[in-house]
């Protein structure tokens, strides 16, 4: 063997290049060098006990098929556990550093199993060198069982369905069974929240702190708004707040960076989102029915904090869609926010956008990396897009940092000849949707000037269309695949 592969450094690099291809477990059974560093990549990240429990002895645990799911329905001792059946569980989860207990795992729907781990198991916790535990049970009374994950070297917590007040008593206990715990989110029931005040000594010791709760009124938002570690909060089923309640000088949120609204009414953002000027916003997911609401709520913020914009325009039961194409204007209030980076707007129809709003944009976002105008453009909209490559161009020159673009554009005229030369080396993924394309030549010679790392992505574009842009793979210069994905 190669002195080099004594260096445990460079057996880890090589190890990596290969975690997710199936012969990370030949590597393992290579030689004892190569043993440790590629059982720590495969264990590394678990979603379900059953893996282990698997590496017990043989007849040890039964399952009974639920031939409908075809998922285990049941799993149950056939005999008591003796010291010798913990060998290869512990082989195997001193290794496992992030851990997903989810309410759709096999274990989770057999609190039985955990149980029996519960009681016999031969040590504190399951995984003691675990970093991240996400915790997402349902409301089956499985809390009780989250004591054999709480490892001493444990720094991420996400713990969802927080439900009695026996659930939040769990959390100041924290502090001394997870010492290394700086970050932690939470989600629980609107009721609950009164209780908060009584958990701000658990709440300064944390670094960060999330919260997902369905709704807050006024008095919560406001006490919320005091919590120095509060870094997230999310929203599920908000409502308006009356105008009169609160005013932004008395809602501080002095951490709050991510804000996540969902299933609210179109009247949350303008009894909330005003109260927010204060709040340093980096990112922000919106999920709401009507697209006005977007524009009101970006208008409240502080121009230089966001980094993040996701908006998506989504169908709820029982709410009339709002068909209605954004145009120039509707994004323009956007511009505002000069230091972004990352932005996606979904509307549930489409983009009507020119050259002309491409060019302010790209002026208006000289830091942008990822730029995802989707849009869930039915096929009768038919109306082609009016941005061609030459809005291109515009990023190319003003957007350096740019990597991913996907908006439609209408690449059926002629290719543009730029005056200058501009080259861009950041791009490797360019989505055109629908996009209709003529001469494929000339496309592939502009793209390959401009964008030197491209790679084209296209989604959902119809056959004809398919084909043409298909074709520049095979043209001349560093275009090194088409990715086709037909909707």
């Amino acid at each position: 063997m190669h002195r080099a592969l004594a260096i445990a450094e460079i057996v880890l690099i090589t190890a990596s290049e290969c975690a997710d291809d199936s012969t990370l477990p030949a590597f393992a059974r290579t030689c004892r060098a190569f043993r440790d560093p590629a059982l720590d990549l495969i264990w590394q990240e678990q979603y379900e006990l059953l893996h282990l429990l698997k590496c017990m002895p043989d007849g040890l645990w039964e399952t009974e098929e639920d031939h409908e799911n075809r998922w285990p329905e049941k799993v149950y001792l056939t005999r008591p556990i003796v010291p010798a059946d913990w060998d290869r569980f512990l082989f195997y989860s001193r290794r496992v550093k992030y851990f997903a207990f989810d309410v759709d795992s096999e274990i989770a729907s057999c609190p039985s199993s955990m149980d029996v781990l519960r009681i016999s198991f031969p040590g504190p916790v399951l995984f003691p060198n675990l970093r991240t535990l996400i915790w997402l049970p349902g409301t089956g009374g499985m809390i009780h069982h989250i004591r054999l994950l709480l490892a001493p070297r444990l720094e991420k917590l996400i713990m969802h369905d927080l439900d009695s007040l026996a659930d939040l008593s769990l959390l100041p206990t924290l502090v001394t069974q997870c010492p290394a715990l700086t970050d932690i989110s939470i989600g629980i029931s609107d009721e609950l929240l009164r209780f908060m005040g009584s958990l701000y000594i658990f709440i300064v010791s944390v670094g960060r702190l999330g919260l997902s709760v369905p709704r807050v009124d006024s008095r919560a938002l406001e006490q919320l708004s005091r919590l120095p570690t509060l870094t997230s909060l999310g929203l599920s089923s908000q409502s308006a707040l009356p105008g009169h309640c609160l005013s932004s000088e008395g809602v501080i949120f002095p951490a709050l960076s991510h804000l996540f609204i969902s299933m609210c009414s179109a009247d949350v953002t303008p009894s909330i989102v005003p109260l927010l000027t204060n709040a340093p916003l980096q990112h922000v997911n919106i999920h709401l029915p009507i697209s006005e609401d977007r524009t009101t709520f970006v208008g409240s913020c502080a121009h230089n904090s966001f980094r993040h914009l996701s908006v998506l325009q989504a169908r709820y039961r029982g709410v009339p869609p709002i068909f209605s194409a954004v145009h120039g204007v509707h994004i323009r209030p956007l511009f505002l926010f000069t230091e972004l980076r990352v932005v996606r707007l979904y509307p549930l129809l489409a983009f009507h956008l020119d050259d002309s709003t491409v060019n302010e944009l790209a002026r208006a976002w000289p830091r942008i990396e990822t730029l995802d105008l989707g849009g869930f453009s039915p096929p009768w909209s038919g109306t082609p897009s009016c941005v061609t490559l030459s809005a291109l161009l515009s990023l190319a020159e003003h957007c350096l940092c740019l990597s991913f673009i996907n908006l439609p554009l209408n690449a059926s005229t002629q290719a543009p000849t730029p005056a200058q030369r501009i080259q861009q080396t950041h791009l490797t993924d360019l989505g055109v949707q629908s996009s209709p394309c003529a001469d494929v030549h000339s496309i592939s010679q502009f793209l390959s000037s401009v964008f030197p790392l491209l790679r084209t992505s296209l989604e959902g574009d119809p056959a004809a269309r398919r084909q043409k842009w298909r074709e520049s793979e095979g043209r001349p210069g560093p275009v090194t695949s088409v990715e086709l994905s037909a909707g």
